[in-house]
């Protein structure tokens, strides 16, 4: 059995090709930033000649994982950026996933600390 490749969710290109020029998801080989809008090849912006771009890399689907146990490609638990600063503080950064399973440890740590210190002030 062949296995499926990826296609880019912007550009639709396949995996192993290049981004269409002024796709999002196309990361700059320089800087590693989105390459429509960093700064390192304005002058190829300007121009209107990206696809000249030296060292631009074919697409290659990424494969999530979990910041804190490495699992590759679980269910992950969607949390909005307050509650993630709530639970994660600076130990991971937002742009970190959790599995659903590291997700509710860390909660559950959290709520046991939280309560101690509670317990304590009283």
């Amino acid at each position: 059995m062949i296995p499926s490749k990826k296609i880019c969710g912007d550009c639709f290109c396949n995996e192993g090709e290049l981004h269409e020029v002024g796709c999002d998801q196309e990361k700059c080989p320089n800087c590693g930033s989105q390459l429509i809008s960093c700064g390192c090849f304005m002058y190829y912006r300007i121009y209107d000649c990206m696809e000249q771009i030296p060292n631009r890399e074919p697409h290659f689907a990424e494969t999530s994982s979990c910041a804190r146990c490495g699992k590759k490609e679980p269910d992950m638990k969607m949390v909005d950026l307050k509650d993630w600063e709530d639970i994660c503080g600076s130990t991971y950064d937002v742009r970190s996933m959790l599995c659903s399973e590291c997700m509710d440890f860390i909660i559950k740590k959290r709520n046991l600390i939280i309560g101690r210190h509670k317990e304590v002030r009283k």
